[in-house]
């Protein structure tokens, strides 16, 4: 009787059936039976999720399968209604096992060592059994050791840590100007003392308030005005302007903020901040990131240190063979390991679909069901045919197996017809044994793009660098292996384009949707609106993410980027620009409700409700010890173990928004770098805890976001802070209101009125009339300086006056800085287009590349959220195991294998499926390269048959046995 695969069904595929190998005790494959027993880790090693799991696993409640016994034989008959049909064993999940997978697959550890240092630990690959490892530990792990998990993290870590360190230093420097908020200069203890809460009494919130005359001034009819009419009109909204009728004369009241002038050393302090910032993050910050890149780089040898890869080969170089003679008849460099890419991207798209329907329809089988091909159609049948009205209607947003099972059918006809093909080599990605040998190829044949497009010969440096003769290669280091999307490697520039235009347009529209959201919820509430905020930052990156992955991106770090620019556009605007925008300009030093109340609360959204969101990790949780502990077989069970999704981009923005947040308002608030250091702090902490024990394994990204971020946002960010100062201070006293003279007008007698019932003290000592403060509105021109305002200004004190002055060109400066910053940067762009100049990164560390803990080959491989691990994109009975970064105890790597597939559905045809897939080769400096087609050429297979414990084996044989 044959004994299902450990997803509680037999294999569809012919291949997959003939090699599951038989299991251990354990229930590992025999195959790949681990030296070390990951069942029987020492439980003070272990995460506390599974000593509590461990604990209750006995209990039913906590987990139905206790009562399950394993190894139920199942009548196939009865199963299926069918006679003949074999009985199945099915062997129930193991939530051991899930846990297991969860701690030495999903979560990184580190080879133990104990003759090696603290701060030298090498990190494990997943699932190592060779030698005993450990869970990196959140709190001890040095920050040099990040860059372990990929460059790009480490560098995130790095400028994680030197903002945090800007934003303490701004933040002491600010403690002045807090202090005169805080003081009586600026407004009377009684009424600071009122201002709630209390972290915000060292801002510019002023709520020292009279109401004087201002008979030309006008009040808004509504009281639910908003800022962009306020801004259009010149009108007072009526919580700040309220008209009397005295003696049939009509008498316009208005608010007048009487708060403190503000000092020159006051200004002066904020731009101190802003000095400061644009030296770190316009001069230091790129030094920094270079330091800590090479720092990274040689503290982890990986592939990418030996590695180049070939963008423009001749269509027709697909064998691996000549590409290792090139290299090593013209450099002398022995190639390990090499990969010749075809352009099979439309077939690989087509196999990953078929595969995760066959996927889905496997995990709503029943345990011990077959998944063969009569089985499932007859299924669907019957579903069909039994369906209500209603079921049918939810079939049409929740596919069910009829519905997966005509798309798979649709998507098998699909591949026989791509498999036929033979198509043209895009990219050839080469391994060298030395960084040596890599760094010697890339300097000699460095070249431009367009001189490569156009082959001119004459760019090589030696005719014999020119393959084939004829051919000049573009050349450059390629991305980790782990990073190279494959399904999407070929995808051309313009279609990138096409794509990246149309999400855009879409995430332009989410932002204005969630503008029109947070005004409505800022109408209700401030902590609505706040919160509303929050939640739309936690919400779009979703959005997002499904709008960057209908994108095609050759890399990871491509989508990266692409998702970068969303979220953080998004978030920016979303965090700090909108509330400017919704909050009325006269409301920008009021306390309640005023703009200053609003970003605190922003602030303490991230720091508290982020954070411990963040730290639950609430749906992790729930997947791990409320679903698993219910699923059916060990495949869905182990699925609920993958860690929760994360990306680089979205961590990068969550960092930039807070740091957005503040410089867009340190001038009215300079606690709020205080505040920034706090969030980033909890930040640093809280990431580096996730990283370490709930997030999903990342692939190991390189260094485009880090200068991304340091390219465009941080000079962006300065721009901002330089602009927003100016135009705050610029807005002081922020009522609207300028001095005309003595109150001459006798109709405005008596000392008080009424306003909502409440008796209001009124000033008739002077007249007021409307002047606009506001630079933003209709009259405002950049840059913000009373000199160049029109209709002068009115309503500044001397001390303001050259405070607005100094940051108002100041910010022309700097924008002409940043201007310049990009200029070079697009001529650097265009230079490499013309010419390329090799430069390498950090010192030939002498190790060769075999001779690596960890060794890893450019395997072509696709990732899915339904599969545990990634599918197999090449022939994996071409590939050496040892150059893949994972390993499977359950199932041999041909489970992965598309290809497998695609010769399934051509079997019995004169065509040869292998034309249509990349093709690996390893040459090991250490043995002859193992061949498939050498061995087989000595064996000859025998029948399938079934052993004992029930498992398909196909055996093979010397010819001449």
């Amino acid at each position: 009787m044959p004994v299902t695969n450990s997803n509680g069904s037999e294999n569809l595929d012919e291949s997959n059936k003939s090699s599951t190998s038989t299991k251990d005790e354990n229930g590992y494959s025999k195959d790949a039976a681990p030296s070390i027993d990951f069942l029987k880790d020492e439980r003070s090693s272990m995460t506390y999720g599974r000593r509590i799991a461990l604990s209750l696993m006995n209990q039913k409640w906590y987990n139905p399968q206790v009562e399950v016994k394993d190894g139920v034989e199942i009548d196939g008959s009865a199963r299926t209604g069918q006679s003949g049909n074999p009985n199945t064993v099915v062997a129930k999940p193991s939530l051991e096992k899930a846990w297991a997978y969860f701690e030495h697959f999903a979560l990184s550890r580190y080879l133990i060592d104990e003759t090696a240092d603290s701060s030298d630990r090498k990190r494990a690959e997943p699932g190592e059994n060779d030698v005993p490892t450990r869970l990196y530990s959140p709190i001890r792990l040095p920050h040099a050791q990040l860059g372990d998990f990929g460059i790009g993290i480490g560098l995130y870590f790095s400028t994680l840590r030197l903002i945090l360190f800007l934003a303490v230093l701004c933040g002491l420097i600010s403690i002045a100007n807090i202090h005169f908020f805080a003081s009586s200069s600026y407004q009377s203890p009684s009424n600071r003392d009122s201002i709630f809460p209390s972290l915000v009494q060292g801002s510019a919130i002023c709520t020292e308030t009279n109401w004087v005359a201002c008979p030309s001034c006008e009040c808004a009819s509504d009281d639910r005005v908003t800022a962009h009419t306020l801004r259009r009109q010149d009108i007072l909204p009526t919580s700040r302007c309220q008209v009397r009728e005295v003696d049939g004369n009509l008498l316009t009241y208005v608010l007048k903020n009487e708060c403190g002038d503000i000092p020159i050393y006051v200004g002066m302090i904020n731009y101190a901040t802003i000095i400061l910032f644009f030296l770190v993050t316009y001069v230091y910050l790129g030094i920094f990131l270079k330091q800590q890149e090479t720092q990274f780089d040689e503290d982890e040898q990986t592939a990418q240190d030996y590695s180049i890869q070939v963008e423009n080969p001749p269509d027709s170089a697909t064998d691996p063979e000549e590409w290792h003679r090139f290299f090593k008849d013209n450099f002398g460099a022995h190639a390990t390991v090499v990969t010749c890419a075809v352009e099979n991207d439309l077939l690989l798209h087509t196999l990953v679909e078929r595969r995760e329907c066959l996927r889905n329809i496997e995990l709503m089988l029943e345990p011990g069901e077959s998944n063969d091909e009569l089985n499932i159609a007859r299924k669907a049948a019957l579903i069909e045919r039994d369906r209500s009205f209603f079921a049918t209607m939810l079939a049409l947003v929740s596919k069910g197996i009829p519905e997966y099972y005509s798309r798979m059918v649709s998507l098998s006809a699909k591949v026989k017809g791509l498999a036929q093909l033979s198509y043209p080599c895009t990219n050839v990605f080469v391994t060298f044994e030395t960084e040596t040998a890599q760094r010697d190829v890339l300097e000699k044949m460095s070249v431009g793009i367009v001189q490569a497009e156009k082959n001119i010969k004459t760019a090589v440096a030696d005719p014999k660098y020119l393959f084939r003769g004829e051919h000049v290669l573009y050349v450059s280091e390629p991305e980790e292996p782990s990073t190279i999307r494959w399904q999407d490697l070929n995808v051309t520039q313009l279609q990138r384009i096409k794509s990246i235009t149309a999400t855009g347009a879409v995430t332009f529209v989410g932002i204005v949707v969630v503008f029109i959201a947070v005004s409505a919820a800022d109408n209700v509430s401030l902590v609505a609106g706040a919160y509303t905020i929050t939640a739309f930052n936690v919400a779009f990156p979703i959005l997002a993410k499904a709008l960057t992955n209908s994108e095609p991106h050759p890399s990871e770090s491509d989508f990266q980027t692409s998702l970068y620019f969303k979220i953080s556009f998004f978030r920016w605007v979303n965090t700090a620009i909108v509330i400017t925008i919704v909050t009325p300009f006269t409301n920008t030093l009021l306390g309640e409700g005023g703009l200053i109340t609003k970003v605190y609360q922003q602030f303490f959204s991230e720091i508290v409700v982020s954070t411990a969101l963040q730290l639950t990790d609430i749906m992790g949780h729930v997947n791990r010890h409320i679903m698993a502990p219910r699923a059916t077989c060990q495949d869905a069970m182990n699925l609920l173990f993958k860690g929760t999704q994360w990306s680089l981009a979205e961590r990068y923005t969550d960092m930039t928004k807070i740091l957005f947040l503040c410089v867009w308002y340190c001038s009215i608030f300079p606690g709020a770098y205080l505040m920034c250091a706090v969030s980033l702090f909890l930040k640093y902490y809280t990431d580096k805890f996730s990283l370490l024990r709930t997030w999903e394994r990342a692939p190991h990204l390189g260094n485009a976001i880090a200068w991304i971020s340091h390219g465009v946002f941080f000079p962006l960010a300065l721009v901002a802070t330089a602009i927003m100062s100016s135009y705050y201070w610029a807005g002081f006293p922020y009522d609207n209101l300028c001095p005309v003279g003595p109150l001459e007008d006798a109709s405005y007698g008596g000392s008080s009125f009424t306003v909502d019932g409440n008796l209001e003290e009124f000033n008739d000592a002077f007249e007021y009339e409307y002047c606009r403060q506001n630079f933003f509105g209709r009259g405002g021109i950049f840059p913000f300086v009373s000199q160049i305002r029109k209709g002068g200004a009115k309503w500044m004190t001397d001390d303001q006056e050259l405070i607005t002055s100094i940051f108002g060109w100041s910010s022309v400066v700097f924008s002409a800085l940043v201007l310049i910053k990009f200029l070079i940067a697009w001529v650097k762009v265009y230079r490499a287009l013309q010419s390329s100049s090799y430069k390498a990164v950090g010192a030939d560390k002498q190790i060769a590349f075999s001779t690596l803990d960890e060794i890893v080959g450019y395997i072509p491989q696709i990732s899915s959220e339904l599969f545990s691990f990634p599918l197999i994109a090449c022939i994996s009975e071409e590939v050496d195991p040892e150059l893949y970064e994972w390993n499977d105890p359950d199932k041999p790597y041909v489970y992965y294998d598309l290809t497998e597939d695609a010769r399934k559905l051509l079997l019995g045809s004169p065509f040869d499926y292998k034309d249509g897939f990349s093709r690996i080769q390893h040459y090991s400096p250490y043995r002859e390269p193992l061949r498939v087609e050498n061995l087989t050429s000595s064996v000859k297979p025998i029948d399938l048959i079934v052993t004992d414990d029930g498992e398909w084996n196909s055996v093979i044989a010397p010819i001449d046995a």
